[in-house]
């Protein structure tokens, strides 16, 4: 939830800046630099910290923090498309600006985007996985693979499993999305479809 959440942030965001430009551009993306200057973990920690602990603050806390990056491709992609021969074509045929962007940019963005959110769900499941390891993410009544990795570190002397099987399924889940993301990209981008 907390991916589709910033995808659908960062994307309008960016978009939005990108289509509208000029000063409008300028103040969001100085807002995005001023956000990426503070170390997202401290964002996370500090809000979890006041809000306390919680499925709703975990995914507020890291949606609040990773939304970003994804503005800042999604913008660049935009403003690169925006200056093709077919938009601009578009654009002297009289097309509306929502048709532009339904049939010329969002479809030449969707393979940035499925590949922002291939990366996007290994990092939220690493920050979930710190926090919870930290015991600032979600409580011992709901399992994740950081509560059970600071479980099996606890008895790791004795229990050396517990915490072995944890970290494999962490990165088989990092290593899966990873791979999933790149042949769904590679399948849907318009440019390999020709």
């Amino acid at each position: 939830i907390a991916t589709i959440i910033v995808i659908v942030i960062g994307c309008l965001y960016g978009g939005i800046a990108a289509y509208i430009g000029g000063v409008v551009d300028e103040v969001m993306m100085r807002i995005v630099e001023v956000l990426n200057s503070i170390p997202y973990l401290i964002i996370t920690l500090l809000i979890l910290v006041v809000l306390g602990n919680g499925y709703f603050q975990l995914m507020l806390a890291l949606c609040l923090t990773a939304w970003t990056s994804t503005a800042r491709m999604i913008r660049g992609q935009i403003l690169q498309l925006r200056e093709s021969e077919y938009v601009l074509a578009a654009e002297a045929l009289g097309a509306s600006p929502l048709r532009i962007i339904l049939k010329h940019l969002l479809p030449n963005t969707i393979g940035l985007i499925i590949l922002d959110v291939a990366s996007t769900i290994p990092s939220v499941i690493v920050s979930e996985t710190i926090l919870s390891f930290l015991g600032l993410g979600l409580n011992i009544p709901v399992f994740s693979l950081g509560s059970l990795l600071s479980a099996g570190q606890q008895a790791m002397a004795f229990y050396p499993y517990q915490l072995l099987f944890p970290t494999v399924i962490l990165c088989l889940l990092i290593l899966s999305f990873n791979v999933l993301g790149d042949g769904l990209r590679d399948a849907l981008d318009p440019k390999l479809r020709q």
